[in-house]
């Protein structure tokens, strides 16, 4: 009987040190805006078209972020806009996607991101942009307990970015 017993507090305690993979995060873009290069005397734009920035609010209780990706280029006709996160350590990788590259033009747009399943703490938050170049690299070191809401941007001055009147 004591076999018995022995061989499953083993079993059980095998099992709870198995990785949860309902646990991991996850990110969805839940928002798109409409291109910012076209008939821009209609829209406000959310920050300067010679930047590309992150505005980010977090919410403790549902250990969820969200993320408005200001003045991200994606191709005129992107089809479906998506991401996909990763995370090493602290770091948190965002790199966005676009469905097709369908016309030969590209403009900014304002997309939010949701990110699920984050625990508070500092990370470094890192945007893989499709048409970045050579410019600055958008990411930053944030501290969710500190400061749960805040933006940080990257100057642009490649097409896209730059170019609307």
């Amino acid at each position: 009987m004591k076999r018995i017993l022995t061989i499953l507090m083993i079993a059980f305690s095998l099992n709870g040190c198995k990785k949860d993979e309902n646990n991991q995060i996850r990110a969805l873009v839940t928002n798109k805006s409409t291109c910012h290069s076209h008939d821009l005397k209609s829209k406000v734009l959310l920050v300067d078209v010679n930047h590309s920035c992150i505005i980010y609010s977090y919410d403790k209780n549902l250990k969820k972020i969200l993320l408005t990706h200001a003045n991200t280029g994606f191709n005129c006709c992107p089809g479906k806009i998506t991401c996909k996160v990763e995370q090493s350590g602290n770091i948190i990788t965002i790199t966005e996607k676009e469905e097709t590259p369908g016309c030969n033009c590209l403009c900014i747009y304002d997309i939010d991101i949701e990110v699920s399943n984050l625990n508070s703490g500092e990370y470094i938050i890192k945007f893989v942009e499709l048409y970045l170049g050579e410019q600055e690299e958008l990411s930053k070191t944030i501290n969710l307990d500190i400061n749960p809401t805040g933006e940080f941007c990257a100057s642009r001055t490649e097409y896209p970015w730059g170019i609307i009147e």
